[in-house]
């Protein structure tokens, strides 16, 4: 019915430790009393952050987050798979506020899904933990809801946005443009290795799924760009270039060689 649990998984680039708290499994032939054994069974303690249940083969997953010291607020996600159907429907509850609302979402959920008179289920409460400070996962939390409004965002208000954003950075003060970059700068020097590859497999795999049209614009871009650039630019891009290429190991460099 149920998967080994990864101790570790990647979430959004952010490595997250997984623990798994406690594993209940049970058989009940009556709904009603399969409601309340679910509830008495869900448990929140500081050490739970959610669970997996099964009610069947049918898998949903709930997230606790605490609202204040006593209460407590529910998310459930669930997946319908449609053999006829290459999409899945996601069904996703938030704002739960009781342990009793939760359940008859649970159950309300799986309704069509329970076919047996007898009821197998089985809940995995887990631990996740980060190593993120609050601030850096704000930042994340605010990076992916901009990715969403800009997925829902139609063509047309994204144009006039990115207009605005463009008139408003031809009027920054040069030393606070200066500063942005430097900063920019910085923080890709300071970052991880790992971090960096990811950030460039990222977009090597971006620009491989685009259409020949839109390469050749990335293209066409970049070349007017560097056309654009002073020569102390240029001096300072070769000289990058001169300093990479001396830090190389002979076959690095011969592999260089004979692309060139």
């Amino acid at each position: 019915m149920s998967s080994d649990i990864p101790r570790k998984l990647e979430i959004c680039e952010i490595e997250m430790h997984v623990k798994l708290q406690a594993n209940i499994q049970g058989v009940v032939s009556d709904k009603a009393e399969s409601k309340l054994i679910i509830e008495s069974l869900i448990c929140h303690t500081n050490e739970n952050t959610g669970f997996l249940i099964w009610l069947g083969d049918y898998c949903m997953s709930c997230i606790f987050q605490k609202t204040s010291i006593k209460n407590m607020s529910y998310s459930i996600l669930a997946y319908d798979d449609d053999d006829s159907s290459p999409t899945s429907i996601v069904h996703f509850v938030k704002n739960i506020k009781d342990k009793h609302t939760l359940v008859d979402t649970i159950f309300n959920l799986a309704n069509t899904k329970i076919k047996d008179e007898n009821l197998n289920y089985e809940i995995q409460f887990l631990s996740c933990s980060s190593e993120l400070t609050n601030c850096e996962r704000k930042r994340i939390m605010k990076k992916h809801r901009q990715n969403y409004i800009n997925e829902i965002t139609p063509p047309a208000i994204k144009k006039q946005k990115l207009a605005k954003k463009q008139m408003k950075y031809k009027t920054i003060d040069p030393l606070v443009k200066q500063q942005v970059n430097s900063k920019r700068v910085n923080d890709y020097k300071i970052m991880a290795k790992e971090k960096k590859q990811k950030i460039l497999e990222n977009k090597r795999t971006i620009y491989e799924v685009l259409d020949k049209s839109k390469k050749e614009e990335i293209l066409t871009k970049n070349m007017n760009y560097k056309k654009t650039m002073s020569n102390e630019q240029k001096k300072k891009i070769l000289e990058k270039k001169r300093v990479k290429y001396e830090t190389l190991d002979q076959s690095k460099k011969e592999e260089v060689l004979t692309k060139q």
